[in-house]
C-alpha cells in the first residue's frame, strides 16, 4: 500500500494538494509530458505514470530530484537555487549498484573517451 503525502501546498492558493496531482499540475504547467519530466528528472516514465496517479509514492529521491527541476516554482524569488543537475551526473548517482567488475570495466571506458577526447586536440594545438 502506498503512502501519500498530501501537505504540499500552492503558491496561488495556499491550499493542501496531493502530491501525486502536484507533480501532474507543475509537469502541465510546463507543457511537459511525462517522457520530458523523466529526461530531466532521470527517470522513469513509468514511475512518474504511477507517481501522478497515486499508486506509488516516489523515494526521497525523486522528489528532491522533481523539487530542484521545479525550484522556479517552489522557491521565492529571493531564495538560493542550486545549478541544475547534469544528466551525466544524475546517472553517476546510481552507480553505487554496479559491481566492482562493472565499475572497473566503466572507469576504463571513461578514461579512453577521455584519452579519444584529449589526444586530437593537443595534435591541434601543437601544430
Amino acid at each position: 500500500m502506498a503512502t501519500h503525502f498530501t501537505a504540499v501546498r500552492t503558491p496561488e492558493t495556499d491550499v493542501a494538494m496531493a502530491l501525486p496531482d502536484q507533480i501532474k499540475n507543475l509537469r502541465e504547467e510546463h507543457s511537459w509530458s511525462q517522457t520530458d519530466l523523466v529526461t530531466r528528472a532521470d527517470g522513469d516514465v513509468g514511475h512518474i505514470s504511477r507517481s501522478e496517479i497515486g499508486k506509488i509514492t516516489p523515494s526521497v529521491e525523486v522528489i528532491i530530484c522533481i523539487a530542484e527541476i521545479f525550484t522556479d516554482y517552489l522557491l521565492p524569488n529571493n531564495a538560493p537555487r542550486r545549478a541544475p543537475v547534469d544528466p551525466l551526473l544524475g546517472r553517476l548517482r546510481g552507480l553505487d549498484i554496479l559491481t566492482n567488475t562493472d565499475r572497473t570495466a566503466l572507469l576504463h571506458i571513461i578514461d579512453n573517451l577521455l584519452a579519444n577526447t584529449r589526444i586530437p586536440a593537443a595534435l591541434h594545438n601543437a601544430g
